[in-house]
């Protein structure tokens, strides 16, 4: 059974829990949400995350990574994205190659940054 679209509660204002009960009441059926995610995107820094990253690829493009190819080619590809840089999506669409690069320097601050833009914002 399908509840109306009047009864569904707007999720941005509803904690984990209470969006789970609210649809189960709903919906008759028993809901499951992880206790670890979230419902609302309010009060993530989208650009500050973006940034950060940004800033350790440009970091490395100019520093110790300046020899591999893929600094420059991510740079390039940013700075002549159709889509007017949206750095968000940039970073999402190359995290694994991102990851891979930040491993093989073992750069394990530049991890965490990137893992907390993929938990959080991608």
């Amino acid at each position: 059974m399908t509840a109306p679209a009047s009864t569904i509660l707007s999720a941005t204002t509803l904690s984990a829990t209470t969006l789970a009960t609210t649809l189960a009441a709903t919906t008759g059926a028993a809901t499951t949400l992880a206790a670890d995610r979230y419902v609302s995107f309010r009060g993530i820094d989208f650009d500050g995350h973006c940034r950060a990253l940004i800033e350790t690829i440009e970091r490395y493009h100019a520093g110790e990574g300046a020899r591999e190819p893929f600094w420059g080619w991510f740079l390039d590809l940013r700075r002549n994205d159709p889509a007017k840089r949206d750095d968000l999506l940039l970073l999402s669409s190359l995290v694994n190659p991102l990851r891979e690069r930040f491993e093989a320097h073992g750069d394990a601050d530049a991890l965490a940054l990137l893992e907390r833009a993929e938990e959080e914002c991608f």
